[in-house]
């Protein structure tokens, strides 16, 4: 049986396996020419599809070979399952064996479920081809005739072909979107896309894509494209739309899918989710006009694993944050398939993964949930739930995973951990992915196995772009880039032609040669005058000439017109992310992950929890129930306690939240770049500490209740005294949370508590009378949450009425005691059983303002507190983007 496949705007063709150009520097013999000796080690050949030239070594027992990252042997190709086929070794024999894969696989061209492999056999999986060798035989070179297989991707220069040809038969029926082309919008009145089967005409299977998407109609002969509220939105050259009229040579993306309009026919690219990025000419300069990255220029081509290395401080991660678009670069531009980046940012969000050193998943939660939540973040909101089991499920499964499923991240080793920060972003089917360091602090075997990772994920058809200091697997990558201090271009280039260009044997001794043989400017004029330059940068930069003249990235010499001056970066349009999840539907997802943050750090939960209590105990061991009598009460004794309880609630609030948001700072803002919105997230924030102050306040209320009594007031002041002391514990949330917005470092945030807290100890009016401070210290006093709560809680217990501490002195003899007593009511008292004469001071009234108005006043510093969270986490998200 011919195995076949579906070609462009016609029926089955002879399969051929004829080349496409390789990075793996082998090219299949053509017809006639010289025969391949195979190695005596048994191997799969590549003979077609991204990796053709690429050799896998048949090592282990069993070798695996499918879709998902999990595999030996990665096949990026929509028809292959994600465990598709078993190579198995038995005693010395090779099998074949079909894996439970859906649309089956082909030895010589006869579909198998179970081979014997014999050297020369050639196995076919959907598109890809691949021979298996072992021993001295020929390897086999691609069969001649026949188109070759290559792919396209959509360019707007390429209009007026396509117009000249319009006349495709019609396509009726489901679109099937694996073998589509083109599409005849001119054969329905309203052409629908989206997720959903059933529902439209053409299904885009990709998390990125909302059930339902998009329609394009004919009304009077013209096409109206209308966005159905998706959630990643439509985008009709670059700009979002919901509704607009097309117009011959529209660029529509859909997620990562892309299409042409022309004359009523939609011409979709064949590498929807590919992306080249072409940098030209970039510079960063920062303060005080200091140059981080000096005018660099190099092309990255779709599904190529590229590692940035240099020494330290040499920007490294300024570059990779300005190619992601993290933070821009100055000077310069950043393309994406011939479009400027920084323009069209939101077009590609949906598209870009990104994984800073720091992990990007609260490690107290287990890999499923801490997947669950990001993915709910992520994808669509109308994602279902199994949809997203069965999504969580495949990237578990991508991440070699399934056994450590249910084990909470910080029980996980450093590249496991490193992995579900990757899994998260994998979620989204990412074609862009971009890691800061992923094998910092490994050790050398799981920094192996973090670069094979990585090279997997490459081989899946993502393009990967990372920073490593890692020397020793550098080798699995296609390209490597030279940073030299100061930001200069020292090499670009494969990881073979890097020996060859610093003539040594070990990339570690590179690092050495950049630092002792040259200066960065000198190792910059070398690499530009050499033939590596020309080869792995000018050459690429040919498909895109027009624009790399623009930004003056290659030599006047190279085009005929007249060369325009290098540019300064486009303007960055910063476009909020559209969320994924509404506002509200956000507020209740991160109010559900923070409490299960939260209850799964059990020891820290119990510190929280055990802190009220412990206090309050000590209270009643201190303060006894007399202290609040009247008549017979310590007024000095009721005073300090009610202060105590004050300051005790502000603590409580603001050591509780003063870590809460600095201390999960990569995560925020890496969510921020994918629809975060800052209101569910603060509000979140305070929404659980609230739940928890209501805990803490109630348990300190009730023992201290029980142990000293408070003067027995109603049921009625019990609540109005939890009710202040809550309000003033959420002063001090919000005084936490300030904290938080304004540090950079929870070591910084924590040793920053005790600044807030001693203010509102000197200034409560407690310590020192608010009419003794002068009028500074007066003002101060009313700019402290706790004077407030103070000045109610003494309200609401009645304190005016305890009478002063007495004090005893030597007085007038017994027999006159009634007589001086009746001059003196109130404030003479004579003690029968003791013949002591006290003396009780007399003082004005000190809480006197209205319950209700004093409340009112601690809602407006809980509001001002949230106000001012939100301009100070507002400056940080925008200072981390330059």
């Amino acid at each position: 049986m011919s195995h076949q496949h579906l070609q462009p705007g016609g029926g089955p063709q002879p399969y051929s396996s004829a080349p496409l150009p390789n990075r793996g520097g082998w090219a299949p013999p053509g017809p006639g020419g010289p025969l391949r000796e195979t190695p005596p080690k048994p191997i799969l050949l590549m003979l077609t599809g991204e990796q053709v030239g690429r050799e896998y070594l048949l090592a282990n027992r069993v070798t695996t070979i499918g879709r998902s990252a999990s595999n030996d042997i990665v096949i990026s190709d929509s028809r292959t399952s994600r465990r598709h086929v078993e190579i198995v070794q038995e005693n010395g024999i090779f099998w074949a064996v079909d894996a439970g894969s859906a649309n089956g696989f082909y030895v010589n061209d006869q579909q198998v479920q179970r081979a014997q492999l014999q050297p020369g056999d050639i196995i076919t999986i959907g598109l890809i081809r691949m021979a298996f060798q072992w021993g001295n035989l020929p390897a086999p070179g691609p069969q001649p005739g026949g188109p070759a297989i290559s792919t396209v991707m959509v360019d707007p220069q390429a209009v007026s072909q396509i117009l000249a040809n319009p006349n495709l038969p019609p396509q009726p029926g489901i679109i099937d979107e694996n073998y589509l082309l083109r599409i005849d919008l001119r054969q329905r009145p309203v052409t629908s896309f989206g997720r959903e089967q059933g529902v439209n005409d053409l299904v885009l299977d990709n998390p990125q894509v909302s059930r339902r998407h998009l329609q394009i109609a004919l009304h009077n002969g013209s096409f109206g494209a209308t966005d159905l509220n998706s959630t990643n939105g439509t985008y009709v050259n670059g700009q979002r739309i919901q509704a607009v009229l097309l117009n011959d040579g529209d660029i529509i993306n859909i997620g990562p899918y892309r299409f042409m309009f022309a004359q009523g026919f939609l011409h979709r690219s064949q590498e929807d989710d590919s992306v080249r990025i072409d940098v030209l000419n970039l510079s960063k300069k920062v303060a005080d006009n200091v140059t981080l990255l000096q005018n660099l220029t190099f092309t990255i081509l779709p599904r190529e694993f590229v590692a940035i290395v240099g020494v330290s401080g040499s920007g490294k991660s300024t570059l990779l944050d300005a190619i992601s678009g993290v933070r821009p670069a100055t000077g310069g531009a950043v393309l994406y398939n011939k479009s400027d980046y920084y323009s069209q940012m939101e077009v590609y969000r949906s598209s870009i993964g990104y994984v800073p050193q720091d992990d990007i998943v609260a490690t107290e939660l287990t890999v499923k949930h801490a997947l669950y939540y990001a993915a709910k973040l992520r994808l669509p909101q109308d994602t279902t739930e199994p949809e997203i089991r069965e999504r969580l499920d495949e990237v578990i499964d991508d991440l070699d995973l399934e056994l450590r499923q249910d084990t909470p991240i910080n029980l996980l080793s450093g590249g496991q951990r490193k992995r579900v920060s990757i899994g998260s972003e994998l979620l989204s089917k990412p074609s862009l992915f971009f890691l800061d360091e992923p094998t910092s602090g490994l050790d050398p075997g799981l920094e192996e196995r973090m670069m094979t990772f990585m090279r997997k994920l490459a081989d899946q058809g993502r393009t990967v772009v990372l920073i490593t200091h890692a020397t020793q697997n550098v080798e699995l990558c296609d390209k490597v880039l030279f940073l030299a201090r100061g930001g200069f271009l020292a090499f670009y280039g494969s990881p073979r032609e890097a020996f060859e260009y610093f003539g040594v044997s070990r990339f570690s001794e590179i690092y050495v040669k950049l630092e002792q043989e040259a200066t960065p400017e000198e190792w910059a004029a070398r690499f530009l005058a050499s033939p590596y330059q020309r080869q792995n940068v000018e050459s690429r930069l040919q498909a895109i000439a027009q624009e790399a003249s623009r930004y003056g990235a290659l030599p006047p010499e190279d085009f005929s017109r007249h060369q325009e001056p290098a540019m300064p970066a486009p303007p960055v349009v910063f476009r909020q992310a559209r969320r994924v999840l509404s506002g509200p539907r956000q507020f209740t997802l991160l109010v559900r992950r923070y409490f299960e943050i939260m209850t799964r750090d059990r020891k820290n939960l119990l510190i929280l929890l055990l802190q009220s209590p412990i206090i309050a105990i000590m209270l009643t061991l201190v303060f006894n129930r007399n202290d609040f009598a009247n008549p017979g009460g310590d007024y000095g004794s009721a005073k300090t306690l009610t202060f105590l309880m004050v300051i005790v609630a502000v603590w409580l609030g603001t050591s509780n939240a003063a870590r809460e948001i600095v201390k999960e700072a990569a995560i925020y803002r890496r969510e921020r770049r994918i629809g975060l919105k800052l209101g569910p997230y603060i509000l979140s924030k305070l929404t659980v500490q609230t739940g928890l102050v209501l805990l803490q306040i109630a348990i300190l209320v009730g023992i201290v209740w029980a142990g000293v009594g408070l003067g027995a007031p109603s049921l009625e002041s019990v609540g109005y005294l939890y009710l202040t002391l809550v309000l003033t514990a959420l002063g001090g949330v919000t005084m936490g949370l300030l904290i938080s917005a304004m540090t950079s470092n929870s070591d910084r945030a924590t040793s920053f508590v005790p600044v807030l807290l001693i203010p509102q100890i000197i200034f409560s009016g407690a310590v020192v009378a608010l009419e003794r401070m002068g009028a500074i210290g007066e003002w101060l006093s009313n700019i402290m949450v706790s004077k407030w709560g103070y000045q109610v809680t003494g309200r609401i217990l009645g304190l005016d009425a305890i009478p002063s501490t007495r004090v005893r002195f030597n007085g007038p003899p017994p027999d006159q005691a009634d007589r001086i007593e009746a001059l003196f009511p109130g404030s003479l008292f004579f003690d029968q059983k003791t013949f002591d004469w006290y003396l009780i001071p007399k003082r004005d009234p000190e809480f006197t303002l209205d319950v209700y108005i004093q409340w009112g006043i601690l809602l407006l510093f809980i509001l001002v507190g949230l106000g001012l969270i939100f301009l100070f986490q507002w400056r940080k998200d925008r200072r981390f983007t330059r």
